[in-house]
């Protein structure tokens, strides 16, 4: 489980970058993927799980897109 939560998250997503005031941001998530396999081979396309949730619990970083200013940050894998 990742360090941050909806509340945080919804904090720092409404405020945007503190030091530009630009509301543009970057997120690095881990996201939870789905593979079909038949024979150890793959057979299909990676299907995405992008609920809200997961999606929260994997973020390990948010930055800025303008400035690059790292708002939130973790060394701890969420998964």
């Amino acid at each position: 489980m990742g360090l941050l939560d909806e509340p945080e998250f919804d904090r720092l997503a409404n405020a945007g970058c503190t030091a530009c005031g630009s509301g543009s941001l970057t997120f690095r998530t881990y996201v939870d993927g789905r593979v079909t396999l038949m024979g150890a081979e793959p057979v299909g396309s990676i299907t995405w799980m992008y609920d809200g949730e997961k999606f929260i619990d994997g973020v390990y970083q948010i930055a800025c897109a303008a400035c690059q200013q790292v708002l939130f940050s973790s060394d701890v894998c969420p998964r």
